[in-house]
């Protein structure tokens, strides 16, 4: 699910946003064992956009993101 709501959104996200999204799409098994601070870590971004981006594809935070993508 996570993916149809990146590539639902992939074209109206922002640079930083674009960049968390291709590397979840890209290395989601690493995503998956993540915090919201390593996957920031990784593609050059604060911590609170990880979780912004999150929220942008419709869930409630990180957390339940990350659920998700672990499915």
């Amino acid at each position: 699910m996570y993916r149809q709501r990146i590539q639902d959104q992939h074209i109206r996200l922002s640079p930083s946003y674009r960049r968390v999204a291709d590397f979840v799409l890209s290395r989601y098994y690493d995503v998956a064992f993540m915090t919201a601070a390593q996957l920031a870590a990784a593609v050059d971004v604060d911590t609170t956009t990880v979780v912004r981006f999150s929220q942008r594809l419709g869930y409630p935070g990180y957390p339940e993101f990350l659920e998700d993508v672990r499915d």
